[in-house]
């Protein structure tokens, strides 16, 4: 049985749920319920926005542009079955990378780069998100993405699921020290500007220290490291207490050899 979503006066009938009743008519002319079902007129796209979270470009070893992931915000406009949706990366009109996925999509959708990817700053980067609802309606959403310059600076960032990783450089403290140099004013300045940067995303300050001396002790003292860090950028960058966190490691996760001058 096929119905071409018209009503008894041939229009075509307004989005809604509807149901269909299938009736059967015996000897006697009496009509019989047979089966009913619904039916979904859907002839609207979904309605949502994106944004996008800026992607950092920090120094990874022999690879000076190494980006870390895409994070994408969706908002849908009113509740949605999503069937499928795609997330596009590209560079310019080059697509860089891309990821797909059945069922509404998380919030944040992340897309983690299976590969590293050589980015240039004087090409612009955006992503494209597509959703399509059950009914087969699509609907398009394009952001530009900021890119962050770490390369260069002795602060390291890079986004995670967890939220976004700033790792310390343990430059700015003197030898079995806490408290953060007044001369590095200027480098927590670069925190809080890359903080400000990812409006949504969570903050974990990490903490670290080479493996010299006992191992106990410097896992409390990158603790106290990075909750000196946190504190200083509460208290004089009005960074939100409720979006920033410490965490430290010690020796345990190492970023550099003990014979840098961090």
């Amino acid at each position: 049985i096929t119905w071409a979503g018209k009503d008894a006066l041939q229009s075509i009938v307004v989005d809604g749920v509807y149901d269909v009743y299938l009736l059967g008519v015996n000897q006697d002319e009496k009509q019989q319920l047979s089966s009913q079902t619904q039916v979904v007129i859907d002839t609207k796209p979904i309605s949502f926005e994106i944004t996008a979270d800026p992607i950092i470009l920090t120094g990874l070893g022999n690879k000076p542009n190494a980006s870390t992931a895409l994070v994408v915000h969706a908002k849908i406009s009113e509740p949605t079955q999503v069937d499928h949706w795609v997330l596009q990366f590209f560079a310019g009109e080059d697509l860089v990378d891309k990821a797909d996925g059945k069922g509404n999509p998380s919030s944040p959708l992340i897309l983690d780069f299976q590969k590293q990817h050589v980015i240039n700053l004087d090409i612009e980067h955006s992503c494209v998100l597509i959703l399509c609802d059950l009914a087969g309606n699509c609907a398009t959403q394009l952001v530009k993405i900021q890119l962050i310059d770490l390369r260069e600076k002795v602060v390291h960032g890079r986004q995670e699921k967890r939220g976004l990783v700033l790792t310390l450089p343990g430059i700015i403290f003197d030898t079995d020290s806490a408290k953060v140099k007044s001369g590095f004013h200027g480098t927590l300045l670069q925190i809080s500007d890359a903080i400000s940067a990812y409006p949504k995303a969570h903050v974990i300050i990490e903490g670290h220290t080479d493996d010299v001396g006992d191992t106990n002790y410097n896992l409390v003292l990158s603790e106290k490291r990075a909750n000196a860090v946190m504190d200083y950028l509460i208290a004089n960058f009005a960074v939100d207490q409720n979006r920033i966190s410490s965490v430290g490691y010690g020796e345990t996760r190492r970023i550099t050899e003990n014979d840098t001058p961090e």
